[in-house]
């Protein structure tokens, strides 16, 4: 009971007649500071999680290679594995073979890279079909001598093959959903030996996916070994798909050659390889430090990164510099209001000390005054920094025609978290006029 009369009577001393201009003065001082915060905030949350969300499409990742086709050595991949700043390193090879399109045609020049069944890659790729991971079974799964054989496709490369119309686009499904894509590519597959005679292979078409990677098509690494590296027509009847069918139709059976040369099949040199970074902030460190050990280094986002991290503290120099000067203007204008509400109500607070009120109680009918004005005005300056950010944000998207990118996002914890520290900030301006009015002597106001 005694609660709810104090706040009773706080509330109405607030908006008493003496006391409303100043109110109102702290209302709008408070609100205006607190929608400006709420703005810059705001607005740099999104652009903040703008940059990462462009950061996770194009993955952390250093694409390296010693150059020239060679092969990156056993030293110089030891001292790759141990730089700081290095979450995994997936090591593959470029591709090529001839592809035949929708039509029948033999198409050169379409390119491809193998991939480890490790890989982080995999991780993000998704059907566009269906939306569904995309993932190699190994050689314990299918319970052979080597990973699925089967290829990944770019969308790109359905429109080189003539599968989708060159006019289609990924981000507009109607122009090309109506279109049969393909379960198997044919490829042609050739000995590296003088004479030897031609062969088409219809390759299972694992997913298709994005224009990822340059438009390249990914390939497992046992897959290449044997069909490009060390390919030998003996060894047709030896290949199957994931459900056991064979790849090459009316092989003739195989023979023990044939299973010798296939376990005793080199590797593919490792001529490229991928770094991937543990965190945005590590990759430009660890770019300038593989570029140390004389490897070719690239990174798709490294000059994003740098002028993002460049407008990041700009931004934060300039918004931070707006907010200080806005909340100290504020304080200003709160430390003189309640210094003149004290100065108003001396001879009140010195009767209250007389009839035996204490010096907490003293403080605690100001601080929840503060507390209430800091509280009311806070959430007010939220919804209108809200709202208003909001609104410009529709504004420019649609007035520029701009790709799809956020301008404003708050979160409520960081809402909550703007009250609280406003009250805070409140309190403490508030505290110093506060305190002179507690320690009066009440004898002197009440003579006086």
């Amino acid at each position: 009971m005694r609660t709810i009369y104090t706040l009773k009577y706080v509330w109405r001393d607030l908006w008493h007649g003496a006391n409303r201009a100043f109110t109102l003065i702290n209302l709008v001082a408070i609100a205006l500071s607190m929608a400006v915060l709420v703005v810059l905030l705001g607005s740099f949350l999104a652009f903040r999680r703008n940059g990462e969300q462009l950061m996770d499409r194009v993955g952390l990742s250093i694409e390296i290679h010693a150059g020239a086709g060679q092969t990156i050595s056993g030293e110089r991949k030891e001292k790759l594995h141990k730089l700081p700043g290095i979450a995994s390193l997936a090591w593959w090879t470029p591709t090529i073979f001839l592809f035949y399109s929708q039509q029948g045609r033999l198409c050169d020049g379409i390119r491809g890279r193998t991939i480890e069944l490790s890989d982080p890659l995999l991780d993000t790729l998704r059907d566009i079909r269906n939306q569904k991971k995309i993932g190699f079974m190994s050689k314990q799964e299918l319970k052979t001598s080597y990973d699925e054989l089967c290829i990944i496709v770019p969308f790109l490369m359905l429109k080189q093959l003539g599968y989708v119309p060159q006019a289609a686009t990924l981000h507009q499904p109607e122009t090309w959903q109506n279109q049969p894509l393909p379960t198997r590519i044919r490829l042609l597959v050739k000995e590296n030996s003088p004479g030897a005679v031609a062969n088409d292979v219809e390759l299972p078409v694992l997913g298709v996916v994005p224009d990822i990677e340059g438009g390249r098509y990914l390939i497992g690494k046992d897959c290449y070994r044997i069909l490009g590296y060390n390919w030998h027509n003996s060894l047709r009847p030896l290949l199957t798909d994931r459900q056991g069918q064979p790849l090459f139709a009316n092989a003739e059976p195989a023979s023990d050659e044939a299973r010798r040369l296939l376990s005793g099949m080199s590797d593919t040199p490792d001529t490229h390889g991928t770094v991937y970074a543990q965190s945005p902030t590590t990759l430009l460190p660890l770019l300038h430090q593989v570029r140390s050990l004389d490897i070719k280094a690239d990174c798709a986002i490294e000059n994003h990164l740098e002028g993002y991290e460049q407008q990041k503290s700009f931004f934060v120099a300039v918004a931070g510099g707006i907010s200080l000067t806005m909340f100290f203007f504020c304080g200003v204008i709160l430390f003189a209001t309640f210094k003149a509400m004290v100065l108003q109500k001396l001879k009140e607070i010195g009767i209250l000390k007389a009839c035996g009120a204490s010096k907490r109680l003293v403080y605690v009918l100001f601080a929840l005054q503060v507390t209430l004005l800091s509280g009311m005005a806070s959430i007010i300056g939220i919804a209108l920094g809200a709202g208003g950010a909001r609104q410009l944000g529709t504004l420019l998207q649609h007035h520029l025609e701009l790709p799809s990118s956020e301008w404003f996002w708050l979160p409520a914890e960081y809402m909550a978290a703007l009250v609280a520290f406003s009250v805070g900030f409140c309190l403490f301006v508030t505290f110093f006029p506060v305190r002179a009015a507690v320690q009066i002597d009440p004898d002197i106001v009440i003579r006086g």
